[in-house]
């Protein structure tokens, strides 16, 4: 879209309002015109607020409203067990904020479904009230109550689709939210937080039989339990020896295999993955280190986290790993490699256990 001289004045206008707000923080987009916005309350004839008070959650009696169901189509979403299973995590390890939450709930004056006119139904917040109903009955949990009052089935509707419209924090957001500017990250680029966060999230699964980890115990396993490789990671991410060429090493499988790596053989490892980021100084085609730096630079990930590069070829993350582990075996045992191609799914390879000499520089 376009910037017209209405967004210039709108835009100057804020900034003159907020004239010491850092670069980064400031708005330079685009101010939708009154043309523009599109007349969507015009569905529906009403919505108006009854009552907003605050109260401990009466979570059972909420649960068991009836759900926004219209001629049998179910219109809210279904619940996810894994986001309850998150939500009670942070419950447990006291991260969880109640004064945070708004429970809505509406009566609409049409009747809709098996519901006659004026019955009371949520619209949100099942996941947070079925995790209270998980937890001790003592637990301390006050939170928002907002009630409605709709006209129409479609003001119920447009109720609930401006609920949760709050952009939500990425995984990368919240790692840096912990990491930045602690004694171990200091000066660290918020983008190798992040995919630190998320290489360490996919060595993990690989080693654990859990599929899920939250963000919080990934931020918090690196500055715990896997803190020492993950600032060797790190150091190296940062170093002038990877400089411009970073962004293929960040993706999450790689960096899950620069950690195995790292964790195995440090100085082995810082040999391998600097040529694998500069080619500098790789003579021979048939090295590892070579064909692992030409198969990261024209592959990008399946799960559509990176463009298709021009002669690239997409690539799954488990194969990108695959890539990496069996160049690194190949190197340490002084075997040539051929062309790397997207192998068939198999079992998991794991890199190559460190001689006795590294196990005492590791240390």
């Amino acid at each position: 879209m376009t910037t017209t001289k209405s967004d210039e004045q709108a835009v100057e206008g804020l900034h003159e309002r907020l004239p010491d707000l850092p670069e980064r923080l400031a708005f330079t987009g685009h101010v939708p015109e009154d043309s523009e916005v599109i007349d969507i309350t015009s569905l529906g004839r009403g919505i108006r607020l009854l009552k907003d008070y605050k109260a401990h959650g009466a979570c059972e009696e909420f649960m068991k409203l009836p759900p926004f169901v219209v001629r049998g189509a179910a219109v809210d979403r279904d619940i996810s067990d894994d986001h309850v299973t998150y939500l009670l995590n942070t419950m447990k390890r006291g991260t969880h904020r109640p004064e945070w939450v708004r429970v809505v709930t509406c009566v609409c004056d049409e009747a809709f479904d098996d519901h006659p006119a004026g019955t009371k139904i949520r619209i949100n917040a099942q996941h947070t009230a079925t995790a209270r109903l998980l937890m001790p009955a003592d637990y301390d949990c006050e939170v928002r109550f907002l009630h409605y009052r709709c006209k129409t089935v479609e003001d119920v509707r447009i109720l609930y689709a401006s609920e949760d419209r709050g952009r939500g924090r990425s995984s990368g957001q919240v790692a840096n939210a912990y990491l930045a500017g602690t004694d171990e990250f200091a000066g660290c680029p918020p983008h190798v937080i992040k995919a630190l966060a998320n290489g360490l999230t996919y060595w993990l699964r690989l080693s654990s039989k859990r599929f899920k980890y939250d963000i919080d115990e990934v931020a918090y396993s690196m500055r715990t339990g896997h803190r020492d490789v993950v600032l060797r990671v790190k150091r190296f991410l940062a170093g002038e020896d990877v400089g411009d060429s970073e962004a293929r090493l960040l993706r999450a499988p790689v960096v899950a295999a620069l950690l195995e790596t790292f964790a195995k053989a440090p100085g082995k490892a810082s040999q391998f993955w600097t040529p694998v980021a500069d080619c500098i100084g790789l003579e021979a085609k048939t090295d590892p280190r070579y064909q692992l730096h030409k198969a990261l630079s024209g592959s990008v990930m399946s799960a559509g986290t990176l463009r298709k590069t021009p002669g690239g070829k997409v690539v799954p993350g488990a194969a990108l790993y695959l890539w990496c582990v069996q160049c690194w075996n190949a190197w340490r045992d002084g075997l040539p490699m051929g062309e790397l191609t997207v192998p068939k799914p198999g079992k998991r390879k794991k890199g190559k256990k460190p001689q006795a000499e590294e196990v005492l520089r590791a240390k």
